[in-house]
């Protein structure tokens, strides 16, 4: 196989291949480069830069911390985002995103931060954290919706609800409520 000049010089030589199914020819090359399997993850953070969440969560930090390996709290919470949207059903599963340096170099972090890191977060907030925290957050959020005239409505799935009453269990941690504009 020949290099071709468009080629980076980090990137081996190219290799075709024919797909199983079907005609045609692949070209795969090696690269040094970084990539990653959650690019679709670039179009939020976009819209989180956009809208101003760095901002406004570095506005409503309710602890400074002290180690020189820290990592800022929203960024700790855009993680524990990130993770839940990429799949994560665990915090042990945002793990998955630690490795990624192509998702890292996207969020302008040096490193991910660890389920450890994320369950300490969640840890530190007592009741009072929750209400000086919170609530300005989501005044903020809300009032980033366009005015509707008459009003919004939140849409629960009471399938979930009762699955899980029924089931004398606890809504798991990543359940998800959508709302919607009627």
């Amino acid at each position: 196989m020949q290099k071709h000049c468009f080629q980076a010089p980090e990137q081996n030589d190219w290799q075709e291949f024919k797909p199983l199914f079907g005609g045609g020819k692949i070209k795969i090359c090696d690269t040094l480069r970084a990539v990653t399997p959650f690019g679709g993850l670039s179009v939020l953070i976009e819209f989180l830069g956009r809208i101003g969440l760095v901002e406004q969560l570095q506005s409503q930090e309710f602890y400074q911390p002290k180690s020189p390996n820290h990592y800022r709290p929203g960024q700790i919470l855009v993680g524990f985002m990130l993770s839940v949207i990429a799949g994560a059903q665990r915090f042990a599963h945002a793990n998955q995103l630690r490795a990624d340096r192509a998702l890292h170099a996207l969020l302008g972090l040096k490193r991910f931060p660890s389920d450890d890191t994320i369950l300490n977060y969640f840890r530190r907030f007592t009741q009072a954290e929750i209400e000086r925290f919170w609530r300005p957050l989501w005044r903020w959020l809300i009032s980033r919706l366009p005015w509707q005239p008459n009003g919004y409505s939140l849409d629960l799935d009471s399938t979930i609800f009762r699955a899980m009453a029924l089931s004398n269990k606890e809504l798991p941690e990543a359940t998800i409520l959508a709302g919607r504009a009627d």
